[in-house]
């Protein structure tokens, strides 16, 4: 896994590149290094605080470049052709949002605040790698297999909470010294960033060939209302106004 992590540094100019092909589009819509850790910075608390801080963010560092070099092999994988980014979707990342919490039914109400981000930035690029993989047979119309298959319910909804969820709460100043806190707090990513990645990954979603992408109307038509949602969400909960006209030109052009 660690010969597997990127640079985090150049996690951004890679962010969900999964090949080229219809995936680009969403590439520039896919920041996996966009949380900053910021808590500890010039602590006079010091001592035993200080360094579970410090472990807790070496920690969610580490574990978001594996994670985010797992999502770009999941979507190498799925880009050769549409078997296999099925193969990549109910073998690979299917058991990996299992772990993550993200029951069968799409609900994300048991996953941990930790696990969240995580499931983000690793979903994203598969999904994109398997967009491209779908593509490569669009040519004949017709697909023996459903790329997604049972995991785009659970996407949908992954990518929808991200994509609305403005509200979410903000990473404390601070150690609160509890180290389980520390680790939650140093993996959490800002809610603009994470709503960039829910927008693509339902832009994403509903780009597949018909009869390779969605299995159900149901979980199309709540991918669009999501994307609705966001497209005029108000500035309030955005980091600022800017920021907010952003996500609502990115929603409203997905």
């Amino acid at each position: 896994a660690a010969a597997l992590a990127p640079d985090p540094a150049a996690g951004a100019a890679n962010a969900g590149c999964c090949g080229g092909g219809k995936c680009g589009d969403a590439a520039e819509e896919t920041p996996l290094q966009t949380h900053e850790h910021r808590e500890g910075g010039g602590c006079c608390g010091g001592g035993e605080e200080h360094d579970d801080t410090g472990r807790a963010k070496d920690v969610s560092s580490r574990g978001h470049a594996i994670v985010a070099a797992a999502g770009r092999v999941l979507g190498a994988i799925g880009a050769s052709g549409p078997e296999t980014a099925a193969a990549a979707m109910s073998k690979g990342l299917a058991p990996l949002l299992d772990a993550a919490g993200i029951g069968e039914d799409g609900n994300v109400a048991g996953m941990s605040a930790a696990a969240k981000p995580l499931a983000l930035v690793l979903a994203t690029p598969a999904t994109c790698g398997a967009l491209d993989g779908a593509a490569r047979s669009g040519s004949s119309g017709s697909f023996s297999v459903s790329v997604l298959g049972t995991v785009g319910g659970r996407l949908v909804r992954l990518f929808a909470e991200a994509a609305t969820d403005r509200e979410r709460s903000k990473k404390p100043a601070k150690s609160t010294g509890d180290e389980e806190d520390d680790v939650v707090a140093a993996a959490a990513i800002d809610a603009d960033d994470a709503a960039t990645l829910g927008i693509a990954g339902l832009r994403t979603l509903l780009s597949f060939p018909a009869g390779s992408g969605l299995t159900s109307d149901a979980h199309a038509r709540e991918a669009v209302l999501a994307l609705v949602a966001a497209a005029t969400a108000p500035d309030e909960g955005a980091g600022s106004a800017e920021r907010a006209a952003d996500l609502r030109r990115r929603a409203g052009d997905a």
